[in-house]
């Protein structure tokens, strides 16, 4: 078929054929007649200009040599733990009530934790709402520190020793403390709290001041450490690290009790 300059066909030329109908076959059409479409000597200028287009990846495949979660930072977050350093009802010192201020030699041991943890690109420093608990936080938030965050959850239970014996040992976690919370609701406080800090601080390193028997209840049912922890007591003011990277929680390893005499 042969067509003039302006699209039409030449002298002698037959029709397009029609297709079933009668729609006529779009054979040819001017270029003119396609807004927004280049012209056929602009695409070929395009195509050989070595800026061609990279062909997409079929869906559900990735590029070759790029693995799965590539470019994302990982989740996992580091918290080191700590009992408070001793206070004054530790200590035995007389009129010391039940939220008293550190002593002398509590004061000596949140430095040390302070300096044990210089290297640790700390965020943040969590405590339970406890005097001891708060003034171990800023002893640990040397100038310039972390801010200090005051978490209610992280409160101590008022239990007995046979309460957290029957709690870690035996695992009976409904039995109930004097103040009426049992062992279940110790575990689900603080994890929460736990789990709130970890969603705050993903790929971070964070501090928590605890207490003695909401720790150990708590991170021995979430760590899945049962009766290991029990006989060796958290001792005053040594960082022990937990992570949770994904759902679950590990602690590498329970700090062992404090040398007799340790300042």
């Amino acid at each position: 078929m042969r067509l003039r300059p302006d699209g039409s066909l030449a002298a002698g030329e037959p029709p397009p054929a029609r297709r079933a109908g009668g729609a006529l076959r779009a054979c040819w059409r001017p270029h003119s007649s396609r807004p927004g479409r280049a012209s056929a000597p602009g695409r070929r200028a395009r195509l050989h200009s070595g800026t061609r287009r990279s062909p997409r990846s079929p869906r559900g495949t990735r590029p070759a040599g790029r693995a799965r979660g590539a470019g994302r930072l990982s989740a996992r977050v580091r918290i080191w733990c700590l009992r408070h350093a001793e206070s004054e009802a530790n200590a035995g010192t007389p009129g010391a009530g039940d939220d008293s201020r550190l002593t002398e030699r509590g004061r000596r041991q949140a430095r040390a934790a302070a300096q044990a943890l210089a290297a640790e690109p700390v965020a943040r420093i969590y405590a339970s709402p406890a005097l001891r608990a708060r003034q171990t936080a800023a002893l640990l938030a040397t100038t310039p520190g972390p801010p200090v965050t005051v978490l209610p959850e992280l409160v101590e239970v008022a239990c007995t020793a046979d309460d957290l014996r029957a709690w870690v040992v035996e695992q009976d976690l409904g039995r109930r403390a004097a103040d009426g919370e049992s062992g279940h609701q110790v575990v689900a406080r603080v994890g929460a709290a736990l789990r709130r800090i970890a969603r705050a601080h993903p790929g971070e390193t964070v501090v928590v001041v605890g207490h003695v028997a909401s720790l150990t209840v708590a991170l021995g049912r979430l760590c899945r450490l049962g009766a290991r922890v029990w006989g060796t007591p958290l001792p005053h003011a040594q960082p022990f690290r937990i992570e949770r990277d994904g759902p679950g929680w590990r602690c590498p390893a329970w700090p062992a009790a404090a040398p007799s005499g340790t300042p």
